[in-house]
């Protein structure tokens, strides 16, 4: 049996009580048979809200992580006397480029979205995370030239 249902009335989230025989809705604490709404069954994944969250926020991170690297990597490069080195500084800083453009598209579309309340767009939510990669590459490229 499943651990969260969709409330008939509203579609929120309806956590299982002890007993499993009932549920009570969060935002209005109606309780309601389970047997009774069985089409309204999904699974938790679909409604954890929260877990998603924390593991949406995880990949950005784990995504800027990267970018910070990257601009390390090309940094470092950059400041080589070694015009071979330079040019590959020059393939890394390309490679940044659209890192930094195709990432920041894929988690804004990767993002969870609360049911039933008017969520930001993928759009806006893509030019923060642009912003913020663009930010993350540049402060790190100052850091390692300044250092």
């Amino acid at each position: 049996m499943p651990e969260v249902i969709k409330y008939p009335n509203c579609d929120a989230p309806i956590h299982i009580t002890e007993n499993k025989n009932t549920a009570k809705c969060e935002y209005c604490d109606t309780e309601i048979i389970l047997n009774e709404y069985p089409e309204n069954t999904i699974t938790p994944d679909e409604t954890d809200y929260t877990q998603l969250k924390q593991k949406w926020n995880s990949s950005i991170i784990i995504t800027d992580i990267i970018q910070i690297a990257i601009a390390f990597i090309f940094t470092v490069l950059m400041n080589s006397n070694d015009d071979i080195i330079e040019g590959i500084g020059i393939l890394v800083l390309f490679v940044s480029a659209v890192y930094s453009v195709a990432m920041p598209v894929h988690l804004a579309h990767q993002r969870p979205v609360i049911p039933n309340i008017k969520n930001p767009s993928k759009f806006s939510t893509g030019l923060m995370l642009y912003g913020l990669f663009l930010l993350s590459f540049f402060f790190t490229v100052f850091i390692t030239v300044t250092a």
